[in-house]
């Protein structure tokens, strides 16, 4: 797992844990960030980041200069706007997911890169159980058509200019350093301030994959050892949709019941997807992968992360 990894969007939640991974394994990984100050996840990890570049995939000629200067032999392409729905217009997000994914691909022409890894979602579905590839995208989102968008042309740069790309969909991802809004987190710190946790009905099924999966799936994906991926969009899903009334069940038995889960105190959203589950037949033939954390064990993991840390938990509102 050696050798030079560039890697956009390293300050998310996801970007986080791959560098840490990637800087573990011996790779010499340089990152891009758009702004210096949302560096929290990464300062966790006490691990050197010398070859920081700040700048925005939206900027041609930044890409091209960082790029072009560390010659890279695996890029991960996880930058993205929208993934907090509220942070984002949806103009901000087509420009910077399809144009900065443009942006990336065309840096990467001429570049000896022996494999593009590109973060997309499985929010590029829409509703549906047992979701494979094949299924033609129909989202319900803005953010879920920018990434399908956006991973359009990425094949596209591959079949064009022979770019050794893959398109990864991970499904609900979940784990230590996600933002303090999303369900698994928020009903996590609900319960440790003691507070009724207040949800919708909580029928809506979704696809829970811990974070220590999804990486090791990025890093096979990047693996020569797998040429079969290339060219090809695979899933990274447990092949499990599970309500999420019943998430926050579990996660509130493991904390030993601290509060009560408050069902319908609060309305369900517009255009709710009430199934979301993927298929993860592709994921297991081409990269041998399948998630080896089940549900109660990464639950586990993540409330004692969250009790231990919980004042940089309750930081982490991007």
């Amino acid at each position: 797992m050696g050798g030079r990894a560039f890697v956009t969007g390293a300050s998310g939640f996801l970007g986080a844990h791959l560098v840490r991974r990637l800087i573990a394994a011996g790779a010499e990984v340089a990152i891009l960030v758009r702004d210096p100050q949302r560096m929290l996840r990464l300062q966790t990890l006490h691990m050197p980041l010398s070859n920081v570049w700040v700048g925005d995939v939206l900027d041609r000629e930044q890409v091209q200069a960082a790029l072009a200067e560390w010659q890279p032999e695996v890029v991960y392409h996880l930058a993205a706007a929208g993934v907090n729905p509220a942070a984002s217009t949806p103009a901000e997000v087509m420009q910077s997911n399809v144009l900065g994914t443009l942006n990336v691909l065309e840096a990467c022409r001429g570049l000896a890169i022996r494999r593009f890894v590109y973060a997309g979602s499985c929010a590029e579905y829409g509703s549906g159980r047992d979701l494979s590839e094949d299924r033609l995208p129909a989202p319900t989102n803005v953010y879920g058509a920018s990434k399908a968008a956006a991973g359009l042309l990425v094949q596209t740069y591959g079949r064009t200019y022979g770019l050794p790309t893959v398109w990864l969909r991970p499904f609900m991802i979940y784990g230590p350093l996600e933002r303090r809004s999303r369900l698994v987190t928020h009903t996590i710190l609900t319960a440790l301030s003691g507070e009724d946790v207040r949800m919708t009905g909580g029928e809506q099924e979704r696809d829970f994959v811990y974070i220590e999966d999804v990486v090791e799936g990025f890093v096979r994906a990047a693996d020569d050892t797998y040429p079969a991926a290339v060219g090809e969009t695979i899933n990274l899903s447990s092949g499990e949709g599970v309500p999420i009334r019943e998430v926050v069940a579990l996660i509130l038995e493991i904390m030993g019941h601290p509060v009560k889960a408050v069902l319908g105190a609060l309305p369900y959203r517009e255009g709710e997807m009430w199934q979301q589950s993927g298929d993860n037949t592709r994921a297991r033939r081409l990269l041998g992968w399948a998630p080896r954390v089940s549900l109660r064990a990464g639950l586990e993991r993540t409330i004692a992360w969250c009790r231990q840390n919980r004042e940089l938990a309750e930081r982490l509102v991007q």
